[in-house]
């Protein structure tokens, strides 16, 4: 019996990409980023095979693309961080709170992020100065 494909990033993109770059103006520097998922643990960034001296078996594997945005690759890096950042934590309790902005200015964001975002936390920070 065999079972369902393994699903990776690489597979997603290969299936969605072209849709969502024909639906969306996508920035060149997450074109370039989304080539690098795309080619993670492929043989278009070359490979390695690993040779077992007591029964012979051999193995291919692909490199990894090692971008701090790939989930493949930085999954073990993501928890230790994690890990990490809890030690730092206080023993008191913790709210998350999100704050978004509306997807119409997510031009403006992607050309002036500074003033957007310096907009956003100077908000933020009255909004919550006014709940506390």
């Amino acid at each position: 019996m065999q079972g369902k494909p393994q699903e990776t990033i690489a597979n997603v993109f290969a299936a969605f990409r072209g849709a969502l770059e024909q639906q969306h103006k996508i920035p060149a520097r997450h074109k370039g980023i989304f080539t690098t998922l795309q080619q993670c643990r492929t043989s278009a960034l070359g490979g390695h095979v690993e040779a077992c001296p007591e029964c012979g078996n051999i193995q291919t594997g692909y490199n990894s693309c090692r971008n701090r945005h790939c989930p493949t690759c930085n999954n073990i890096k993501r928890e230790r961080w994690i890990l990490a950042r809890r030690s730092e934590m206080l023993p008191v309790d913790y709210f998350h709170v999100v704050f978004t902005l509306p997807d119409l200015l997510n031009d403006l964001c992607l050309h002036h992020p500074k003033l957007l975002y310096g907009l956003l936390f100077k908000s933020v920070w009255a909004t919550l100065q006014q709940f506390a």
